[in-house]
């Protein structure tokens, strides 16, 4: 079953999950109503590409003159501290730690945006070897929960200041548009249909394209908390035991696994399998998040029989 939803979908603002989750999940009905699901401390500015270009050139101009003069050592709250005041001083609009809270139900996330300048562009300040594809990720988050389209990393470890751009065009409106498949779902108990139910209910409240661990968290909390959820699980080898991995459990012999893959996705799906094939668990519920597109698949291990 192929399921669309966009924003116009949402009776009343309203999500409701009606009935109280059992197995793991915590005894709570979820009514969600006349509450932002997403609120940020600022409210964006759209500027051109010329007006950004300009912005951000007289930015990353003081980012490399502080760096010139503080040197790479120190820790990123200094060079956050220090470039704010260059701003300010020069008479750029700048605040720091620009809060982003995320909520559903009686979950609540709080993020903060290291440096906004002028409501408009983002800065995120690291002191590290190397950037890489978690901090772009984690940028893009920013980006999309505030509304801001453009951003930039600033990484002040190395000897001279390294940068990178982050940008979305994507509106409120465009993750909303999602398309859910999940004929391939095979809901093997209660929990795994609860699991279901809220993880489409996340995404339409939050929209798509986040990162896979915002909505992991938030499931956690409503299964009693990461510690209650992953477990380690016994792995074994031509009978053997060669230790003991973490996986996220709904049951004893269930886990579930959350992607944001593009790619080779036929490929995890295949080491997905052989990884449970080496444990006493029978499947793995499967969500990836491909942009628009959310599929929604049970993956179950060489030996296990499918329970329709």
């Amino acid at each position: 079953m192929n399921v669309f939803f966009g924003e116009d979908t949402r009776l009343g603002g309203a999500i409701v999950i009606p009935e109280a989750w059992t197995g793991r999940l915590l005894d709570r009905t979820i009514i969600v109503e006349g509450i932002m699901p997403i609120e940020c401390g600022i409210e964006p500015r759209r500027l051109t590409r010329d007006q950004n270009h300009d912005l951000d050139y007289q930015v990353t101009g003081l980012a490399f003159d502080l760096h010139g003069r503080l040197g790479r050592l120190h820790d990123e709250k200094i060079y956050q501290v220090e470039l704010a005041s260059a701003c300010d001083r020069i008479g750029l609009p700048v605040r720091t730690e620009v809060p982003l809270r995320l909520s559903f139900g009686d979950y609540e996330k709080p993020y903060f945006m290291d440096l906004v300048v002028d409501d408009a562009l983002m800065y995120g300040l690291k002191t590290t070897e190397s950037l890489n594809r978690r901090h772009h990720g984690q940028a893009l988050n920013y980006l999309l929960l505030s509304g801001l389209i453009f951003g930039k990393l600033l990484n002040f470890r190395p000897p001279s200041v390294k940068y990178h751009f982050v940008t979305t065009t994507l509106s409120v409106g465009d993750r909303h548009d999602i398309t859910i498949e999940d004929d391939s779902w095979t809901p093997l108990n209660e929990v795994s249909a609860r699991l279901r139910e809220l993880m489409g209910a996340l995404l339409q409240d939050w929209g798509g394209f986040l990162d896979a661990s915002i909505y992991f968290d938030a499931i956690c909390h409503f299964l009693g908390g990461i510690d209650a959820v992953v477990s380690p699980v016994s792995v074994r080898s031509s009978g053997r035991s060669i230790g003991h991995e973490r996986f996220a459990l709904l049951t004893d012999d269930v886990a579930f696994e959350i992607t944001c893959l593009k790619d080779y996705v036929d490929g995890f799906e295949s080491h997905l399998r052989r990884k449970i094939e080496h444990t006493p668990l029978k499947a793995v519920e499967w969500i990836n998040l491909e942009g628009h597109i959310v599929t929604f698949k049970t993956v179950f291990a060489p030996s296990a029989h499918q329970i329709s």
